[in-house]
Order: structure tokens, then C-alpha cells, then sequence
């Protein structure tokens, strides 16, 4: 399969080969196994939740994914394709999934992450590690931080554009708009790097984690918690450690796009779950 999301162009290149109010898109994504793009688990007196970041959910994170046209530089909101590609919508924002490429060749795997803490005392856990295991033999780390992103999704969309050269009717797309719609929403993107910091009782650790590698890579592949404090001593001491496991697999999905609405809405699929 060439490209998780191949299928699903989204706002950026639907309106080259769709015409029309209502266009119907069917893909693969990865959800948890225990289905949907949320999952909790409760260990001791720890609740980790992860919420996965993907196209067909971007509407539920407005601070990442939408941005304002108007508010980009000239040379993008001035650009045809920009101006014909992104209208206003939900939230009277322009949305577009930047954690990939343009195309969606390349989809980065990631989540929104949150650690609570019940415990009656702080949280230090200076030895916490968080990896995506894939095939139980690489363990991958995160994005270390910004930089690291900014650098990824530019690397993306230069190579797209490399590829797509010798193709006109690409030709249109201008060159640094995913790096500067990323630049705009650049305080949202709290990255969750460093697990030993405090977390008061009562009180979470949010974050998100953002892993260099294709979500078409994505074969027995979960996201993995290792040596989480779960209980404590009356001194605050760590007493029991334990590792949180939010296993993956790809699913079907299906989207048709409203012209009226100028959004992604969710359709029924008659794929069956690979």
C-alpha cells in the first residue's frame, strides 16, 4: 500500500481530479485495537490517555490543524492554489493535516498523550521512556523537540515537490506553505520529550508525541510506556512500576468532502477491518 492516506488528498489536491459538491474518498488509518482514536488505561493510581492524531480526526484538534489563511504571508495567501484549495470552515478556520506530506505519501505517527496522577505526592520519574515498538525489534524514540518537526515536514514537502517536477499540474504548489501553516499553530505543538518532570498530585502531564517514521510502517506496532511510576509510599517513594501498551492496527475509513460546508465528514465504509 503506497501511502497510508494516498487516497485521502484532503483539501490540497481534491480539486485536480474531483468535481462537484461532494466528493467520497475510502482509505486505510490506524486506530487502537480496542478500536477508535482514543484509549485509557488506569494502573495503580496512573491514568494514561492517548488520543492518536490523524486527517480524518483533525477537526477535534482546532489549535494544530486549523489556521488562518489570511494570516500567512503574502506569497501563500496570494498564491491560486492556496486561495482555491482552503476555504474557510468549521471554526471559520482553514484546516489541512500538516503531520505529513502533501500528498500524504508520508504520514508521521503521532499522538496527543496525557499522564494523571492520583497519588497523594509528587511524581518524579527520572527513569520513564516512552518508544514505539514495531515488530518487537525497533524501538523508536519521539521527536526530540520543534526543530525537529519543522525540520521533518519541510523535508516532506521538498521531496513531494522533487518527485513531482516533470508533472504540470503540481507545478502550482508553493513551495514552504506546510512549514508555515506549521509555523502559525508553533505554541501548540507542545511536545511531550521529557517524562522525569514533576507531576503534582491531582494534576497531568499533557503532551504530544511525534515519531519520524510512515504510518504505512505500522505492522505490530504499539505505543509503549516503560517504568511509570504507578504507586507510591506514604514517604512519596516509588513502590510499583509498571509499563502501559496501546497496541495499533490499520483500519478502514471513509470521508466525502461537502462543498457547501467546506469540511471532511465522516461516511460509512463497507471495507472489512484488516
Amino acid at each position: 500500500m503506497k501511502g497510508l492516506y494516498g487516497l485521502l488528498l484532503l483539501s490540497i489536491f481534491s480539486f485536480f481530479s474531483c468535481s462537484g459538491n461532494q466528493r467520497l474518498l475510502s482509505f486505510d488509518q490506524y486506530g487502537f485495537l480496542q478500536h477508535g482514536s482514543e484509549s485509557v488505561q488506569p494502573k495503580g493510581d496512573i491514568v494514561i490517555s492517548a488520543k492518536l492524531l490523524r486527517p480524518s480526526d483533525m477537526y477535534s484538534f482546532p489549535q494544530l490543524f486549523g489556521f488562518l489563511q489570511d494570516s500567512l504571508s503574502a506569497e501563500f495567501r496570494e498564491n491560486a492554489f492556496v486561495q482555491k484549495t482552503y476555504q474557510r470552515s468549521l471554526k471559520s478556520k482553514n484546516w489541512e493535516y500538516i503531520l505529513a506530506s502533501p500528498e500524504y505519501e508520508k504520514v508521521l505517527v503521532a499522538f496527543h498523550v496525557k499522564i494523571s496522577n492520583y497519588t497523594e505526592h509528587i511524581l518524579h520519574m527520572k527513569s520513564a521512556r516512552v518508544y514505539l515498538i514495531v515488530d518487537r525489534k525497533k524501538a523508536i524514540p519521539s521527536l526530540k523537540n520543534y526543530k525537529e518537526l519543522a525540520d521533518t515536514v519541510a523535508a516532506f514537502e521538498k521531496k513531494f515537490i522533487k518527485n513531482r517536477k516533470s508533472n504540470k499540474k503540481y507545478r502550482a504548489y508553493p513551495e514552504g506553505l506546510f512549514p508555515a501553516i506549521l509555523e502559525q499553530n508553533k505554541q501548540q505543538f507542545e511536545l511531550l520529550t521529557d517524562l522525569s518532570k514533576e507531576i503534582l498530585p491531582g494534576f497531568s502531564l499533557t503532551g504530544l508525541l511525534i515519531f519520524p517514521m510512515k504510518a504505512t510502517d505500522l505492522k505490530n506496532t504499539k505505543l509503549s510506556f516503560f517504568d511509570i511510576t504507578t504507586r507510591t509510599d506514604a514517604a512519596g517513594r516509588p513502590t510499583e512500576k509498571s509499563r502501559f501498551d496501546f497496541a495499533l492496527r490499520r483500519e478502514p475509513a471513509c470521508m466525502k468532502y461537502n462543498g457547501y460546508t467546506k469540511r471532511w465528514d465522516s461516511c460509512d465504509s463497507d471495507i472489512a477491518v484488516k
